[in-house]
């Protein structure tokens, strides 16, 4: 039986294809935090919320993954709850939403 060749690429497996796209809504959330990208709480919180609607369609439920995305979700939106809903560009707006995601 032949041996792969080192240098033919190798195509990613589905699990490690599915890891990258779920990862890029958290980084994303992150960059646009820092960088003051995002106008409102309401499109902050989109972000965050598509973090844990990735893990929960990615995952079969049950699984340590599910759960823990589940769990998450449940603290995010008791922390964003007394957020105020409006523009994040106030202080005190982006120091609550930056205080969630650390």
């Amino acid at each position: 039986m032949p041996s792969a060749c080192p240098l033919t690429p190798r195509r990613p497996s589905s699990a490690t294809r599915v890891r990258r796209r779920a990862g890029r809504p958290v980084a994303r959330a992150q960059e646009k935090l820092r960088t003051g990208k995002y106008a409102t709480t309401t499109e902050f919180a989109a972000d965050v919320r598509l973090v844990w609607k990735n893990a929960k369609l990615y995952n079969q439920e049950g699984s340590d993954i599910y759960d823990a995305a589940a769990s998450l979700e449940r603290d995010f939106e008791a922390l964003f709850a007394p957020v105020p809903r409006g523009p994040l560009r106030t202080n005190d707006s982006l120091a609550k939403a930056k205080d969630i995601v650390k």
